[in-house]
């Protein structure tokens, strides 16, 4: 990838930020800012991919956009991230800002049981 963008075959950098993953983009997003390039993570689908591509701007000088699909995610509270003019407001909190509604994860573990899966 880094490659590619040295020998000028891109324009802007996409790869997706859940795979390869957010620390990739860490290792790669300074590497593209001293070639010049321009880095914008593809996350589109996924509510996850839009808080992380957030945070991940500020670690990237030449951060071009964040690709945001807007998706509401029943208990969990996004309501720090603010889109205004184009423009998303990112919260500083620890967690990327979301905070769970545990009242409602604690009801639907008691209607249907909870698993962690592969």
């Amino acid at each position: 990838m880094i490659d590619l963008a040295r020998d000028g075959l891109v324009d802007v950098v996409q790869y997706d930020i859940r795979r390869p993953g957010f620390s990739h983009w860490l290792e790669w997003g300074p590497q593209l800012d001293a070639l010049g390039m321009r880095s914008a993570p593809h996350s589109y689908g996924d509510p996850w991919g839009n808080y992380a591509a957030c945070h991940l701007s500020a670690a990237i000088d030449r951060y071009e956009m964040v690709e945001w699909d807007q998706a509401d995610v029943p208990g969990l509270d996004a309501s720090g991230y603010v889109i205004r003019d184009g423009h998303v407001t990112v919260p500083t909190a620890p967690g990327f800002g979301l905070t769970l509604d545990e009242g409602l994860f604690r009801q639907a573990v008691a209607e249907g049981g909870w698993e962690a899966a592969r």
